[in-house]
């Protein structure tokens, strides 16, 4: 409680000295561009790597800034003064070259969201300042912009005149229709989607993706509302339908954090009062459908003698529909194909694997690390832990060593009466040319030579489409060096005649772009951008892990640039301590990986 009041004190003494402002001068005064010209007037700006990493610093200052103020507006809203300057700032706010927001532009427009709400407007009837410059036709720099924070406003002064209070804040609320109309006007729709869905760092932000979900529902309500009191909508309604529409599709089609919104959406769920949770959310928890319905209701679908979901879906593949549906399709008939349960002693062990057992034990161990509760199953049997220990013991434990456990080996399907050999496993082919000396590998290592490549020049690459590649080819790389002991190990066991190498073998293969033996110094040169590709940094340190416990690679970890140089020029001593001194400068940003 003390440093709940310590701090809380401590903040609000910086917001009550104009902080926001502060802020928003800063965001405002601070760009690249200014800074640069100012350390070019002083000589300050080195190599292309230094200007990199000046450039990354005041992208990450502004990027602070504007997330310390939308911190804040998610727990405590902006006062009048500091709202007002808040929309002055974005007034003046512009589009990226693809038309949508920076990082730093959408979070203070989130912010902005979060203050634009009922208890902002309950604060007093006399804040007509905020109310009055949203209401201002004076166009903003950018419109659809502009468009976005009147009709959240209007929603706000919608959820107002529903409340009691409502009736005496009447001069207010009765100008939400007015804006949602001046909205629309701006293609307020088409800008959520563009200006907004299509920034980069929307789907990083969980707390940005359920701020604009409660904005898009709000919508479609609203437009439900307005189709029911008039079917006949005019053309240029009807193409903001279309854009709200494509807008609450590509929203819910996008979960990065598994928030399964998509299920509140067509599912409302019901209101349940949970004093014992606190936060942003009242106490209000959500109650979902259970799985087993999200089960039965697909069961349904595929059993029904007059629905034949599966046949319709593998018709239309073959019909002439646009690619995206196909798509579509294919997920659709994929959920169809998932099985509803496995038991162990009939499914699982016919097909000789057994991911349901391994999760049901993984769930098991979880619930019983901190205690069982004495009275387990009361009213339906015995109380007590017992009956899980016995299944774990006689059904998964005692016949462990008489099951069938699947490898690589043959597999055979019925055909016409007669069994017929199939491919095996789509991972079993992968592992097989990554653990050779193959066009598969070559492409990959390829990969990675160039991304890196691209990195150390420290300029931005238009489209990212290069260091996208790079990460995906060190995650390939990653994913083999994962698996190979694994691989070969059931290799042995299957007693099959493919040949395979160790990775760290192949890594010590000629580079065919520069003719060297530096497959392992480009893996290792990730290391050196962390803080730009930290992924990418994180899978080549996994890496150099994996390969590094091999007694025939440790010295070449050290000496490799050495070895592989055609320059020999120089003192060798000093080369080897380049070298060294490369790697374990790299290797020491990460200790807690190499342990």
């Amino acid at each position: 409680g003390e440093l709940v009041a310590l701090t809380t004190r401590f903040t609000d003494e910086l917001m009550g000295q104009g902080l926001t402002k502060r802020i928003l001068t800063l965001v405002s005064e601070m760009s690249v561009t200014r800074e640069f010209e100012r350390l070019q007037k002083e000589r300050g700006l080195g190599s292309e790597k230094h200007r990199k990493e000046v450039s990354d610093l005041i992208k990450e200052c502004r990027q602070a800034l504007a997330d310390s103020l939308f911190s804040w507006t998610c727990q405590s809203a902006l006062t009048k003064d500091d709202t007002l300057a808040l929309i002055v700032h974005l007034e003046t706010v512009t589009a990226q070259a693809d038309g949508s927001l920076d990082s730093v532009s959408l979070a203070l427009v989130m912010a902005l969201f979060y203050c634009l709400d009922v208890s902002f407007i309950e604060q007093g009837t006399e804040d007509r300042e905020v109310h009055s410059r949203l209401m201002d036709s004076q166009p903003w720099k950018l419109p659809g912009l502009q468009a976005v924070c009147r009709l959240a406003w209007a929603l706000a002064l919608r959820a107002l005149s529903q409340l009691p209070q409502g009736s005496a804040l009447v001069e207010f609320t009765e100008a939400d229709e007015a804006l949602a109309d001046q909205a629309l006007l701006g293609d307020v729709f088409l800008f959520m989607k563009e200006g907004i869905l299509g920034c980069d760092s929307f789907t990083q932000e969980e707390f940005y993706v359920k701020q604009l979900r409660n904005r898009a529902d709000e919508d479609a309500r609203l437009v439900h509302m307005s189709l029911q009191m008039d079917s006949e909508l005019p053309s240029s309604l009807r193409k903001d339908l279309d854009h709200l529409m494509v807008l609450i599709g590509e929203f819910y089609s996008k979960d990065p954090f598994g928030l399964e919104l998509g299920l509140e959406f067509w599912c409302p769920a019901e209101s349940l009062q949970h004093t014992s949770l606190q936060g942003s959310y009242l106490g209000m928890a959500l109650q979902r459908p259970p799985h087993k319905q999200s089960e039965n209701a697909r069961l349904a679908l595929c059993e029904h003698p007059q629905w034949t979901p599966v046949v319709v879906m593998l018709g239309l593949l073959q019909c002439s529909v646009p690619p995206v549906l196909k798509a579509e399709l294919l997920h659709s008939l994929a959920a169809f194909g998932k099985s509803p349960e496995v038991e162990l002693n009939e499914i699982e062990s016919s097909c000789e694997e057994y991911p349901l057992t391994r999760a049901f034990c993984h769930l098991i161990g979880t619930l019983v690390e901190s205690s069982v509760p004495v009275n387990l199953g009361a009213g339906l049997r015995v109380p007590g832990f017992q009956p899980y220990l016995n299944f774990l013991r006689d059904s998964v434990f005692l016949p462990f060593p008489t099951r069938a456990y699947h490898h690589f080996i043959q597999e055979t399907v019925e055909l016409q009466g007669e069994q017929v050999p199939a491919h095996k496993p789509p991972g079993h082919s992968i592992m097989f040319h990554l653990l050779n000396d193959s066009p598969m590998l070559a492409l990959c290592l390829s990969l990675l030579e160039e991304g890196v490549r691209q990195l150390d020049t420290y300029a931005a690459f238009p489209g990212e489409e290069t260091r996208a590649l790079a990460a995906k080819g060190i995650q390939v790389a990653q994913f083999s060096a994962a698996k190979e002991v694994m691989f070969m190990d059931l290799l042995r066991e299957s007693q099959s005649s493919l040949l395979v190498s160790p990775l760290e073998q192949l890594f010590q293969g000629v580079s065919p772009q520069t003719r060297r033996a530096d497959h392992i110094v480009n893996i290792a040169r990730y290391l050196y951008h962390s803080s730009s590709n930290p992924e990418a940094a994180f899978q080549s340190a996994k890496i150099l892990r994996r390969i590094a416990i091999y007694p025939n690679i440790q010295i070449r970890l050290v000496i490799y640039q050495l070895c592989a140089s055609p320059d020999t020029s120089g003192p060798t001593m000093r080369y080897l301590r380049t070298s060294q001194d490369f790697l374990f400068s790299h290797l020491q940003h990460l200790p807690f990986i190499l342990t």
